[in-house]
């Protein structure tokens, strides 16, 4: 079951997907990716994996199956390929855009620890009419769900350390034994 994007930049994005895409390919022909074939069919996968809003074939299994041509019972615990490509990838990712400094107006590809699902970042100070079209969208959702919006406030209680007996308590209550 595909999720649908969840956040403003994952749908602009999508509404953006030709520029996304270009950035892919010029990424793909970079130095960094253009010696590993695996990293680049990793990314790709990634990237329009990600777009195409399919976040179940965004698992280890998954693409281990599907990119580097797993059985599809392989252990993934015995075979960590999916893992340390993913590391390779964004290691050679922070070297494209350490050698990109000055790409002001471009798109941004990330794909965060932990996750395998690309993110997608709009070019700094940019606007484009699809964020705009997705802010009235989702103001317009917001507003019929409720016409004021609610702040969540969570206060924690003061924590006063106090000695007992050589040791901290973090316990405002504590007292100290005779």
């Amino acid at each position: 079951m595909a999720t649908q994007h969840s956040s403003r930049v994952d749908a602009v994005a999508f509404a953006a997907q030709p520029q996304v895409r270009e950035l892919l390919d010029e990424i793909l022909r970079s130095v960094p990716f253009r010696t590993s074939r695996q990293c680049q069919d990793m990314f790709r996968y990634i990237v329009e994996r990600s777009l195409a809003g399919s976040d179940d074939s965004l698992r280890e299994r998954v693409i281990g199956i599907e990119v580097f041509g797993r059985a599809p019972d392989y252990d993934t615990a015995e075979d960590p390929v999916v893992r340390l490509r993913a590391a390779d990838v964004r290691k050679r990712l922070a070297q494209y855009y350490q050698t990109q400094k000055n790409s002001i107006g471009q798109w941004k590809i990330e794909i965060p620890t932990g996750s395998y699902k690309a993110r997608f970042h709009p070019p700094e100070g940019a606007v484009s009419q699809a964020a705009v079209a997705t802010d009235v969208t989702q103001r317009s959702s917001d507003e019929a769900v409720s016409q004021r919006p609610q702040q969540l406030v969570v206060k924690y209680p003061s924590r006063q350390k106090k000695s007992v007996l050589g040791l901290w308590c973090c316990n405002p209550g504590c007292r100290r034994v005779g």
